[in-house]
């Protein structure tokens, strides 16, 4: 059985400023995964349930996008920044 664990992060755009309704979706991980996406919370912000390993997620909101290759457990929130 694979051990699971929460990442949170938040989505900001080039200001640093978070990023309320952006697509999150992880779009690679270490151990085979069903598609996962979600949108950020009115702060930016989400959570993920993921198994222990390396993944990349991928944000996006209005033309613009960002990616980051994350260890879960990962210490403390993990950015995703919009170019």
């Amino acid at each position: 059985m694979t051990t699971r664990r929460w990442l949170r992060g938040v989505v900001v755009d080039g200001a640093d400023a978070p990023v309320p309704g952006a697509y999150v979706v992880v779009v690679e991980a270490s151990v085979p995964l069903p598609e996962i996406a979600l949108v950020a919370d009115a702060q930016g912000g989400f959570a993920i349930n993921l198994p222990e390993g390396t993944c990349r997620l991928r944000a996006e909101d209005a033309g613009r996008a960002g990616e980051v290759e994350v260890t879960v457990p990962a210490p403390g929130e993990v950015r995703i920044q919009l170019r």
